[in-house]
């Protein structure tokens, strides 16, 4: 019995030194072989082992935080070099997509017109001229490859309209099916009459690839424009 006491005596006195080292009970169980339930029963009302939890657990905090922070800025520079990506690739596409008919036309529509954030990775134009939107359609198509299913269609209306007529409207204009369209928003304040007849026209396409291809298009198409002898034209 007294060895038995002795021993478990030099144990205890073993994981309090070790636990005055700021050991964690995970390791001190793994050197010393106690269960952590022992260790939890010998420490739990010490002072000094509960500030060495306390710094222990401030200590794990401060770790996932900066690991988190690695792993976002990791993430970030894989996605950055993933859009450099997609500008190289747009670099290497143009030449070969400037006798496109709908090229040049898209992308002077999305240059005026376009949503250029690309952060919402979405290409998107809005307009009440159903040819400005048709020839931007056939610019995704013919010129993007974009898969007509890809493409979807949003209206904001003026109270008094019609959601079911302007769809029907806009659906036979730009040859895109009514399921493509998207529940229409409707302006709400003082404005409570139409002022255009079939709403505000939106096309758009979830693509972080295409946005920056074509925002690197419009940059090419820009300088290309530049570099032309005007004089020579006269």
């Amino acid at each position: 019995m007294e060895r038995a006491a002795s021993s478990k005596n030099k144990l205890k006195e073993k994981a309090i030194l070790l636990r005055n080292q700021k050991r964690s009970y995970n390791e001190i169980k793994r050197e010393l072989g106690i269960p952590k339930s022992t260790l939890s029963s010998w420490f739990k009302t010490d002072t000094q082992s509960i500030k060495v939890k306390n710094e222990l657990i401030k200590k794990a905090q401060i770790n996932v935080t900066e690991k988190l922070r690695k792993m976002a800025l990791a993430n970030k520079k894989k996605w950055e070099l993933i859009h450099l990506n997609y500008r190289r690739q747009a670099r290497k596409e143009f030449p070969s997509l400037a006798d496109n008919p709908f090229f040049g036309p898209g992308l002077v529509i999305y240059w005026g017109e376009g949503d250029k954030r690309l952060s919402n990775s979405i290409v998107r134009i809005s307009n009440t001229d159903h040819r400005i939107l048709k020839i931007f359609a056939s610019f995704l198509k013919f010129s993007c490859k974009v898969s007509p299913d890809k493409i979807r269609v949003w209206l904001l209306l003026y109270p008094d309209l019609v959601e079911s007529k302007c769809k029907e409207y806009w659906s036979k204009e730009l040859k895109i099916p009514a399921e493509q369209f998207t529940k229409a928003h409707f302006i709400t304040g003082k404005e409570k009459q139409r002022k255009i007849r079939y709403g505000v026209c939106s096309i758009q396409v979830y693509s972080r690839e295409l946005k920056e291809k074509i925002i690197e298009w419009i940059d090419l198409y820009s300088k290309k424009l530049e570099n032309v002898d005007f004089a020579g034209m006269v």
